[in-house]
C-alpha cells in the first residue's frame, strides 16, 4: 500500500484525513501544523522533530522513488528540512510544494487563525498533490460543525447539537453551514452595526422573537458567567415540514475580552424549549 508524508496539515484536519487515506488505499505519516505561543502557525509538537518524521518515513520505503510529500504552505519549514526535501527531490522523490494563495491554495495572511473556509479548501487543494482523487463529498452539517469547533475555539456547540442538525432536510444542509460560517465571523470581528443587517448582507433570515426559548448558562469554574434566556435564531423554511423548517438558536457572550458564539440548537424545527448549561474548561477554550 502506498504511503505518504504531509508536512503541515491542520491539525483540525487530521481525523479526517486518516479516514479518507483509509478509503482510498492509502497509509499516511503527517507532521501537523497549528497556531503557536507566537500567535502563527508552526509545526508540532516543534519545528526540529519534522527532520526526524520524515527520515523516519524516508527509512521505511524501498525506495526513495517511492517518497510522495506534500508540504502544506502556511507554517514555517526549518532549514534542516528544507536541504533534506530538495535532497529527496534529487534522489527521485515526489515532493510537491504549496504557494500560500497561488495554485489553488487559499490564501493565508500571517498571524491569522484559518476559518472553516480556509481549512476545507486547503484540504481539497491537498488531495489535488496526491496519488489518488479523492471523491468529491458534501460533508453533512454534523462533520462540518466538527471542523468549525476544531478550528474555531470560541463557537461552542451543545452536544445534541450534532445529533440533530443532520435531520434536517437534504437541500437545508447549505443553510446550517452558511449559517455557521456567519456566526464564526461575527465571534471574530462582531456585526458591525445592525445585527439583522449583518445576516441580511450574508442571505440569512435572523429573528429575536418567536415561539421557542433558549436557555444558557455559562459556568467558569464554579462562577456563573452568562445566563440568559432569549429567542434568538437563523431559519429558511416556513410553513413546510419540521425538516424543511431549519433552524439554528445561538447565543452571545463574553468572557476574558473574547467573544463566543454558543450553538444551543441546529436543526428541524424544535418542538420545545432548549436549555444547555456549558462548562468553560480551564483557559477558556470552550465548553466540552
Amino acid at each position: 500500500m502506498r504511503v505518504v508524508f504531509v508536512i503541515g496539515l491542520f491539525k483540525s484536519l487530521q481525523r479526517k484525513f486518516d479516514a479518507d487515506c483509509g478509503r482510498n488505499g492509502l497509509h499516511n505519516r503527517t507532521v501537523l501544523a497549528d497556531i503557536g505561543s507566537k500567535g502563527t502557525l508552526t509545526l508540532l509538537p516543534i519545528e526540529r522533530d519534522a527532520i526526524h518524521a520524515l527520515r523516519a518515513y524516508l527509512d521505511s520505503l524501498d525506495a526513495y522513488e517511492d517518497a510522495h510529500v506534500v508540504v502544506f504552505p502556511y507554517a514555517p519549514i526549518p532549514a534542516e528540512l528544507e536541504d533534506e526535501l530538495v535532497a529527496l527531490t534529487d534522489l527521485g522523490g515526489t515532493v510537491i510544494r504549496g504557494s500560500n494563495g497561488q495554485d489553488g491554495w487559499p490564501s493565508l495572511p500571517p498571524k491569522k487563525r484559518p476559518d472553516t473556509g480556509i481549512i476545507n479548501n486547503a484540504y481539497q487543494r491537498l488531495w489535488l498533490g496526491m496519488p489518488v482523487t479523492l471523491p468529491a463529498e458534501d460533508p453533512l452539517p454534523s462533520e462540518y460543525f466538527r471542523q468549525v469547533a476544531d478550528a474555531n475555539p470560541q463557537i461552542l456547540f451543545a452536544e445534541d447539537v450534532l445529533m440533530t442538525c443532520d435531520r434536517v432536510a437534504r437541500h437545508r444542509r447549505e443553510f446550517l453551514k452558511r449559517a455557521i460560517d456567519a456566526l464564526v465571523d461575527f465571534a471574530a470581528d462582531g456585526s458591525g452595526g445592525r445585527i439583522d443587517a449583518f445576516f441580511r448582507e450574508k442571505g440569512l433570515d435572523h429573528a429575536q422573537t418567536g415561539g421557542i426559548s433558549a436557555t444558557l448558562e455559562v459556568f467558569s469554574g464554579t462562577r456563573a458567567i452568562h445566563t440568559d434566556t432569549t429567542h434568538t435564531h437563523l431559519k429558511q423554511g416556513d410553513k413546510t415540514t419540521p425538516e424543511g423548517a431549519a433552524r439554528l438558536y445561538y447565543q452571545v457572550f463574553s468572557h476574558a475580552g473574547r467573544t463566543y458564539v454558543a450553538v444551543l440548537y441546529a436543526g428541524p424545527h424544535p418542538e420545545s424549549d432548549v436549555r444547555w448549561t456549558c462548562q468553560l474548561p480551564e483557559g477558556g477554550r470552550g465548553c466540552p
